[in-house]
């Protein structure tokens, strides 16, 4: 926990009053000593959401006596007061920035001898976030790849796909950085990378990012479990034995670790197991159990009663044919 700075005390200008004699006239001359104006030397972040809120450590010299009620206006954002300040050190000061608009604005710092100089070194720069809306049916493959659009606001902030590349539009899923692509007007693609299946009330964060700074998380997506391939993708209406050390099929895919009930279509269930050190991604099953001809969809029910996805890759098809 950040703590304040303590021992502060606002410096005054001393004045030393000197008498000079010159024969027999006597003068005053009052001789101010200039105390030291703070100065700000870095900022540990450069650029913020135009809404406020992003948290900056100043570092700098002569924060002693620097007050800590943000409507005094010792520190100052392009002029604007500082949301919350913190004086750790006479060289450091943690501060979050207020809402507000510009390019290269001054960072300010205050004492009782007046403001920090304009200088390169307290260059503050603000973003406007961008903001992601996803369609609460969208399902994201555990195994990655899944691509999705996402509609974003404002509107306006997306017109062209060179935005994608000038604005420095990024994206993550989950934390996870995800490929994003320019669609149409105000919509991006996004290609999502490999995931945990989402339990029950469990959400997904979709976050874009306008160089670098984060706009609001969208939660709607959803993680699901999948098969990417079957071993074998045919077989006979009777089903398929497998063998003593030899099961009848593998099953490959993510989120398998601990999923029950599988089936070959509706009401044909297989009694199929986790690869021992591949539980996630492998299973296989003893036996195919049989099913009128032509093609099914193998099912289950994933750990933590989270989703499904079905793909192509979890299509079995029987046959009536020898």
């Amino acid at each position: 926990m950040l703590e304040s700075y303590r021992g502060r005390t606002r410096t005054a200008a001393t004045f030393v009053v000197a008498t000079t004699v010159v024969g027999s006239l006597v003068g005053l001359a009052g001789v101010a000593q200039a105390a030291d104006l703070p100065t700000v030397k870095s900022l540990s972040v450069v650029k913020g959401s135009t809404a406020g809120g992003t948290n900056v450590l100043i570092t700098g010299t002569g924060f002693t006596g620097v007050s800590e009620t943000t409507s005094d206006g010792d520190v100052t954002f392009g002029g604007n007061n500082a949301m919350s300040i913190i004086v750790l050190s006479d060289t450091q000061i943690a501060a979050k920035a207020p809402a507000g608009t510009g390019t290269n604005v001054q960072v300010q710092v205050t004492n009782a001898n007046g403001g920090s100089a304009d200088t390169a070194t307290d260059n503050f720069t603000y973003i406007q976030p961008l903001t992601p809306t996803v369609a609460n049916t969208v399902k994201l493959s555990a195994a990655g790849g899944t691509t999705f659009t996402a509609t974003v606001a404002p509107s306006g902030s997306v017109g062209q796909s060179s935005d994608v590349t000038s604005k420095k539009i990024t994206a993550t899923v989950n934390g996870a950085v995800a490929k994003v692509a320019y669609s149409a007007a105000d919509t991006l693609s996004i290609t999502a990378p490999a995931g945990t299946p989402t339990g029950t009330g469990g959400t997904v964060s979709v976050v874009l990012y306008s160089d670098g700074v984060a706009g609001t998380a969208d939660t709607n997506a959803k993680y699901v479990a999948v098969i990417t391939k079957l071993s074998v993708i045919t077989g006979p209406t009777s089903g398929i034995t497998g063998a003593s050390g030899k099961p009848a099929l593998s099953i490959t895919g993510a989120g398998l670790k601990n999923a029950t009930g599988w089936l070959f279509g509706t009401g044909n269930s297989a009694t199929c197991t986790n690869v021992t050190g591949k539980e996630d991604t492998q299973v296989t099953c003893q036996d195919v159990p049989g099913h009128a001809a032509g093609p099914v969809s193998v099912t289950f029910t994933p750990d933590n009663s989270a989703a499904y996805g079905i793909t192509s890759g979890a299509t079995f098809t029987y046959s009536d044919l020898g």
